[in-house]
């Protein structure tokens, strides 16, 4: 009984941490890609400054792109476990 109570706290914890990457970590290069596509929007906008967002939105994306696989190994590990 006190092993699976000591389970259950483990996997309280793992679902923490995802629950903190999606709404945390995550969370980020999209409010930046959101911001950036905001900003790419404005008529009035310099090509020099456009060419600077897409650079940053393509670094958005790419640290999106990066996190996605954490998320779901730290899923794929709280379910095997």
């Amino acid at each position: 009984m006190l092993e699976n109570l000591h389970l259950l706290e483990k996997k309280n914890i793992e679902l923490a941490d995802i629950a903190y990457l999606q709404s945390h970590i995550m969370r980020a290069p999209v409010a930046n890609i959101i911001g950036i596509i905001q900003l790419m929007q404005d008529e009035g906008i310099k090509e020099s400054d456009k060419s600077q967002l897409y650079k940053d939105l393509l670094i958005s994306a790419k640290a999106l792109d990066d996190l996605i696989p954490d998320v779901s190994n730290k899923a794929h590990q709280a379910k095997t476990n």
